[in-house]
């Protein structure tokens, strides 16, 4: 899904109609979007969430990641 170039950047490529798009989250969002997640999931404080965590890994399944 995504790459990391450095700890505070992440980059999304996507291939949309033959075409690559490269896309750079900030860092503020990727935070953001890590909150969203450990909340949608009930995930206990204690629980790391990062930018390079995966969803199997913190014990989402099929439904949740949809």
């Amino acid at each position: 899904m995504c790459s990391l170039l450095s700890p505070a950047v992440k980059i999304f490529i996507f291939l949309v109609d033959d075409m690559l798009i490269v896309e750079q989250a900030k860092p503020e969002t990727v935070d953001k979007v890590c909150e969203i997640v450990k909340k949608q999931l009930a995930l206990a404080d204690t629980t790391s969430v990062t930018g390079e965590s995966k969803f199997s890994d913190l014990g989402a399944d099929s439904l949740d990641t949809v």
